[in-house]
């Protein structure tokens, strides 16, 4: 008699989906073995062959039957590099242009590919040609993590020159002199 099947195929490892989130799984799929089978994780020998909510790390599994026949395998659960922003800010100095402004948008972390959705309405990584005020940008990866940031374009109030004249005129001497 050929002996029984003794597997945990497939597996199914469900990595984190955000920073700090702690959702990996790990779903082992048992066949066959002779009774009394032993499931021991080395992190929690009482976990069995669904494990959930699992953080950042090596998890493994010895699986023993009577026989004896054992399996030993090992799961890597991976968490993605936090969702940070950053950018880098033109502000709308161009005299004759008050929609000079621009945010260049950097991103690390998270899980490409990113949406953007800006207070202004926009969809793209990067302001262009905007005028001055305060903007807010949210993130969201693949995985649905979000981030927000906010950025201030300034422009500084037009230069307004107000000249004050004073006109004298002297009648006896004939002359007139203006001051300012």
């Amino acid at each position: 008699d050929a002996p029984p099947i003794f597997t945990i195929n497939p597996v199914t490892v469900t990595q984190i989906s955000c920073f700090g989130a702690n959702d990996g799984s790990i779903s082992l799929n048992f066949q066959g073995g002779q009774e009394p089978i032993d499931f021991e994780w080395e992190d929690d020998p009482n976990a069995g062959v669904d494990r959930n909510n699992l953080g950042p790390g090596t998890y493994t599994i010895n699986i023993t039957d009577s026989e004896p026949c054992t399996i030993s395998e090992t799961f890597v659960i991976f968490e993605p590099l936090e969702l940070t922003l950053s950018g880098n800010v033109i502000d709308a100095l161009d005299c004759d242009d008050p929609n000079s402004g621009s945010i260049n948008l950097f991103i690390s972390g998270g899980t490409p590919p990113f949406e953007f959705l800006w207070s202004n309405g926009a969809t793209t990584e990067d302001l262009n040609n905007i005028p001055p005020g305060s903007y807010q940008v949210e993130v969201t990866d693949i995985n649905n993590c979000s981030q927000s940031q906010s950025f201030d374009v300034i422009r500084p109030s037009d230069i307004v020159i107000d000249v004050a004249t004073e006109t004298l005129v002297n009648c006896d001497d004939l002359s007139v002199a203006q001051s300012f």
